[in-house]
């Protein structure tokens, strides 16, 4: 019963932060993330620290999104349980763009690469149409075109009941 009010907060408080921008949605998530921590559990948690950390980038939290980011990068080490990996560098490629902007685009895009790649390797179609979407949404926000290999995905994933990216 505890695990499942823990997770509930932690949905609740994603739903703020994210769905409705609200920065006190942060201060629910935290300590639902801590009491998984405690409690021992390891299925899911790398996920849930990957979505804490979105949700501070969206809040622009960038050093408790990176803090979020090396536990859950110090969980895969330690289980390897690798399938959100991918995700840890889509958010660090995001991280280094809210800090730095456009100086930190060539470094990001390479952190996009790495987390299609990776999700690609696993076989996680959705992680790696994640990371494709942010990166070519980080170009066009700068007024970068696109990388051949976006591109070139883009028009793979037109095979998936997906609507393609231009």
């Amino acid at each position: 019963l505890v695990y499942w009010h823990d997770w509930s907060g932690l949905l609740h408080g994603l739903v703020a932060a994210v769905g409705r921008r609200d920065r006190a949605g942060l201060a629910v998530v935290r300590p639902a993330l801590d009491a998984f921590t405690t409690a021992g559990a390891i299925v899911g948690l790398t996920h849930f620290q990957c979505e804490y950390a979105a949700a501070c980038l969206v809040h622009h939290e960038i050093d408790a999104a990176r803090n979020a980011l090396a536990a859950a990068r110090d969980l895969v080490a330690h289980t390897g349980n690798a399938y959100h990996e991918p995700e840890i560098h889509r958010l660090e490629a995001e991280a280094l763009l809210i800090d730095r902007g456009a100086a930190a685009i060539d470094e990001a895009r390479r952190g996009f690469e790495r987390a299609r790649d990776q999700a690609r390797d696993r076989g996680a179609v959705a992680l790696q149409v994640r990371s494709l979407t942010a990166d070519v949404g980080a170009a066009k926000r700068l007024g970068h075109p696109c990388t051949a290999q976006a591109a070139q995905l883009a028009r793979g994933l037109s095979d998936y009941p997906l609507t393609p990216i231009p």
